[in-house]
């Protein structure tokens, strides 16, 4: 009989507590860490261990953000050597408040 760090009955009980990999690892307290996740999920894999239920829920497309910032908090001024703002952030906020992003100079458009 093969010996067992984590036994089938102990990563199957891990396994249907948990939501994910991540979180098996967090039950057995094995830290996060070199190759641990994916030792595990092989392991999982090996004896046929069912995690059909781990994953994210697909997110709602249609929702907006949980926490989405509002233009007045995007179209600040920043002091000098602070990081840059998203494009894609910037420009979400500047049509909301209905300015084409664009060069405030030469006008061309950005995407």
């Amino acid at each position: 009989m093969a010996k067992y760090k984590y036994t089938p009955e102990l990563l199957a009980e891990a396994a249907a507590k948990a939501a994910s990999i991540a979180d098996v690892l967090r039950y057995l307290g094995i830290p996060w860490s070199g190759g641990a996740h994916a030792h595990i999920s092989r392991r999982l894999e090996h004896f046929g261990i069912d995690t059909t239920h781990f994953g994210r829920p697909s997110p709602d497309k249609s929702a907006p953000a949980a926490r989405r910032y509002l233009p007045a908090e995007i179209l600040v001024l920043l002091p000098p050597g602070s990081g840059r703002e998203k494009p894609r952030k910037l420009g979400r906020a500047l049509r909301e408040v209905g300015v084409p992003y664009a060069c405030a100079d030469c006008r061309i458009g950005g995407a």
